[in-house]
């Protein structure tokens, strides 16, 4: 019974998003949990992904006065591999 997926419409700020939820037992406290998996915003009952576009994270900039800051956060996601 708690092996079912169930899709889940929600109404976000005027848009409607749409979830997959997928019950599970957790031994420890021996209750039903779910975890949720976002599938995207609704267009025309189509899901979309809205972060799945291709921008980048951080965008480069062409003239940097000054480099240290911003050096550090570059490092940070390269190390995270997050380009």
């Amino acid at each position: 019974m708690y092996n079912e997926t169930i899709y889940k419409s929600q109404s976000h700020k005027g848009n409607r998003i749409l979830y997959e939820i997928t019950p599970y037992y957790d031994p420890v406290q021996k209750k039903i949990r779910q975890k949720s998996k976002y599938l995207g915003k609704l267009v025309n009952n189509q899901p979309v992904k809205v972060r799945s576009q291709k921008k980048p994270l951080i965008s480069i900039p062409e003239k940097v006065l000054s480099y240290g800051e911003y050096f550090l956060l570059l490092k940070i996601v390269e190390e995270l591999k997050l380009d």
